[in-house]
């Protein structure tokens, strides 16, 4: 049997204890999932995509793929991940894992650059053009334009203005060689591309079609 994960901060062990529950604020939006189906779950700290606060733990479920079949599961499934209740484990669209994006993303504070780890700040008139908190697109929005894709799930990541900018409009495929090159090439700013191109190592899966 296939397994899926499924991460959430709103879970609920039944008084019978034959069930798990994934609650929303309405009955009808609650996901539940009987024990029998479930391999194990385990508690893991999450950080606020967002925020800097403390991080809050989250139950990640590993249970059978089955279970996500149901067409009134799916529907459920769709409404918690909008609202941010629930996330799913196992999308490798465009070449990318993921599950180590979220994980990345997720597992650290939200003032730290995806790619090269410096510490952002909002901005303000103390703040230094560099440090400045930005946002990029892993997936380049030509690219999700030409396969009709408005949204793209988790597709955006925390980043510093100099990787945003070496970046640009690339797949980070096409980054990954740009940095290649750059190293070899050009001395300057070599430890930040260094770290940098690990980053793209860790969540680019080796041999995929990044255009599949």
């Amino acid at each position: 049997m296939s397994v899926r994960k499924i991460r959430t901060k709103t879970s609920l062990l039944t008084h019978d204890e034959t069930e798990i529950r994934i609650y929303e604020s309405r009955p009808e939006e609650c996901l539940t999932i009987s024990k029998s189906l479930i391999y194990r779950f385990e508690t893991k700290d999450f950080y606020s995509k967002n925020t800097n606060s403390r991080p809050k733990e989250w139950t990640i479920i590993h249970v059978d793929e089955d279970f996500m079949k149901d067409t009134d599961t799916l529907v459920r499934i769709a409404t918690l991940k909008r609202k941010g209740h629930l996330f799913i484990y196992g999308k490798t669209r465009f070449g990318v894992d993921w599950d180590t994006v979220i994980e990345r993303v997720y597992s650290r504070p939200a003032n730290l650059c995806f790619f090269c780890d410096k510490k952002l700040k909002r901005g303000g008139p103390d703040s230094k053009r560099n440090d400045v908190k930005t946002k990029d697109h892993l997936i380049p929005g030509s690219v999700l334009d030409a396969y009709g894709i408005v949204v793209l799930e988790d597709n955006t990541v925390p980043c510093c203005i100099t990787c945003n900018q070496e970046k640009a409009n690339l797949h980070p495929y096409v980054y990954r060689s740009k940095l290649q090159y750059l190293l070899k090439n050009n001395h300057r700013d070599q430890k930040r591309r260094r770290k940098v191109l690990s980053t793209l190592n860790l969540i680019l899966i080796k041999d995929h079609d990044i255009f599949e």
